[in-house]
Parts: structure tokens; C-alpha cells; sequence
């Protein structure tokens, strides 16, 4: 308890949003997630707020299951609030994932087709260090597609990389990716 009224005691509203954000990610089983929660509502910066809220769900996903639809849901509607142009791609495309693992497909699918959306919006915005994070993030979910078996989408994303290096190996991950699975 002292450890959060110190935290909560500082100033800098960003400083505030990490430190609130590490209080979550480093707390223990013995924490109740509703206090944690209350936390994570402090938060002002809606990645930070994103990424405790993506905690939160995995605290929960093993044990209260619709708490932890609802620690997702929350953390999409923050994602897209993010003022950094590559942070809603990034965020969505975790999201996306955490869907797909509960077995939530179609979700998934939905949440990295905002996550392209998403890192296209950036890449046009900003051809410069942002682009080159929204180039790395869509080579991940081009392998994502592929896994869940849609190789054409999957190739249509890696295909919109302007960065031979990323756009080969995203491609090259694709194909080996969808290998693997008509083994399987």
C-alpha cells in the first residue's frame, strides 16, 4: 500500500502512467486485480493504460474468463487512442494475438485488419523511424495470417513493406509458416 501511495504521489503525469504500469506488471497473485484495475484506471496515456489492461487480461484469462474479454475489449478501445503513430498497430496487433490464443479467430483476424489499417495510416504519416516500426509490426501479423491459414493475406500484407530486408524475411516467414501448417 506504501508503494502505491508513492506512485500515485508523483507529478510528472507521464513518470505516473510507467510507474502505475509497473506497479501492475510487477504485482503478485495475492494482489487483488479489482485494486489492480482501479490502478490501471489512473492511467492517462492510452498505450500505457493499453498495456496494463493487456496484463489484466492475462491475470485473469485463467480464471475469471469474461473479466478477462472485458480487460481486452478495454484495451482495444484504449489501442486506438494512442497518440504515437506506430503505438495503435502495435497494440492491436498483441490484442489480435491474446484473441487468437482463447481461440477467437474471426476476432483476431478483425483486430489485425485495424492493426494494417493501422500501420498503413503511419507509414503514410511518417516515412521515417515510425514507418520502419509499422514495417516491422506488419511483417509480424503477415506471419500471424499465415498461421491461421490465410496466405494470401498474408502475403498481400508483407507485400506492402518498402523494406527489402523486412519485406523478404516477413515473406520468406509466410511461406514457412504455411508449410508448417500443411505438415500439421
Amino acid at each position: 500500500m506504501e508503494k502505491i501511495s508513492s506512485v500515485l504521489s508523483i507529478e510528472d503525469e507521464d513518470d505516473k502512467d510507467w510507474a502505475i504500469l509497473q506497479l501492475i506488471q510487477e504485482s503478485g497473485p495475492e494482489d487483488p486485480v479489482e485494486q489492480l484495475e482501479a490502478l490501471a484506471e489512473r492511467i492517462v496515456n492510452p498505450y500505457d493504460k493499453t498495456q496494463a489492461y493487456i496484463e489484466l487480461f492475462n491475470r485473469c484469462k485463467a480464471k475469471d474468463l469474461p473479466r478477462a474479454h472485458r480487460y481486452l475489449e478495454t484495451a482495444r478501445e484504449h489501442s486506438v487512442q494512442s497518440c504515437e503513430f506506430w503505438q495503435p498497430a502495435d497494440s492491436l496487433s498483441r490484442i489480435g494475438s491474446l484473441y487468437a490464443e482463447l481461440g477467437n479467430i474471426n476476432r483476431a483476424i478483425s483486430i489485425w485488419n485495424e492493426a494494417v489499417a493501422s500501420a498503413e495510416d503511419c507509414i503514410k504519416a511518417d516515412p521515417r523511424q515510425d514507418a520502419i516500426s509499422c514495417f516491422g509490426i506488419l511483417s509480424e501479423i503477415a506471419i500471424k495470417f499465415s498461421e491461421v491459414k490465410m496466405p494470401e493475406r498474408a502475403l498481400e500484407i508483407a507485400r506492402l513493406i518498402k523494406i527489402d530486408k523486412i519485406r523478404d524475411y516477413a515473406i520468406e516467414k509466410t511461406k514457412n509458416a504455411g508449410q508448417a501448417r500443411d505438415i500439421e
